[in-house]
């Protein structure tokens, strides 16, 4: 992060932070939740970058354990942000007429959760525990059931809501048919974005392709939520793994 904070300095490069899934940490002890505002304001040995790098940390009540989707509310911290950053700010937040009432109300109610003595404190308490512990044991379910199916590896996410499995493609899938296909149908799609649009269309399942998160050149991967319930995740890896193994059957 110190690394990150020194080139975004070194650039003139404003960091924004996207911090929504502070709360989604599975791993506290080994991996604990640190926000770039904190790391930079604790950069002594650094001076420049400490009191130089212009910083917006953002959190929502729209993802992370309040997940209140359906509402849209948040708040963004500035750090070293300079005049002329505030004042592109302030235009984009004149674009809007009216405020987002309800998202300032909950966007309050997170700033200042049930505290001991509240009277809906233990109920508050039940609800972010079972939900955080819920998240916390699909992370690791789903990474298992993942790593099962020949062809496809994943690691358990440390945190937020998603996994990011590897998957080994034969190599007449990604020369003979995903070329094949491209051409036949005017179109550049990568190896895994086929892989997903086949798997969507074979199962009705639908994943992201990891072609748009920048991954290793020659590697492919695709992104799934840990959201959904055990009926439905179970549904999942099956057709995953039923759909992986007829693609290792044809192009292998």
């Amino acid at each position: 992060m110190e690394a990150i904070l020194t080139i975004c300095h070194r650039h003139h490069i404003l960091l924004l932070a996207d911090e929504v899934y502070q709360e989604n940490i599975y791993q506290p002890n080994t991996l604990p939740f640190l926000s770039f505002r904190a790391v930079c304001l604790s950069m002594h040995h650094a001076p420049h970058v400490r009191d130089g790098t212009s910083i917006i940390s953002v959190h929502s009540v729209s993802k992370g354990l309040l997940a209140e989707c359906g509402r849209r509310g948040g708040y963004m911290a500035l750090t070293n942000c300079f005049l002329t950053i505030r004042k592109e700010l302030m235009k984009l937040n004149s674009i809007n007429i009216c405020p987002n009432i309800s998202g300032q109300l909950l966007t309050a109610l997170m700033l200042d959760p049930p505290v001991p003595g509240d009277e809906s404190y233990a109920t508050f308490q039940h609800e972010m525990h079972s939900n955080f512990s819920a998240l916390q044991k699909k992370a690791v379910v789903i990474a298992e059931a993942l790593n099962a199916i020949p062809g496809i590896t994943c690691s358990v996410p440390p945190g937020a809501m998603y996994v990011f499995p590897k998957v080994q493609l034969p190599t007449r899938y990604i020369d003979e048919h995903t070329r094949s296909l491209n051409e036949q149908e005017g179109v550049s799609y990568t190896p895994d974005t086929r892989w997903c649009l086949e798997l969507l269309d074979s199962f009705g399942v639908v994943v992201i392709p990891g072609d748009g998160f920048l991954h290793e050149a020659g590697t492919f991967h695709f992104r799934t939520t840990i959201l959904p319930c055990d009926a439905q995740l179970e549904r999942m890896i099956n057709s995953i793994r039923e759909f992986q193994g007829s693609v290792i059957t044809r192009f292998s």
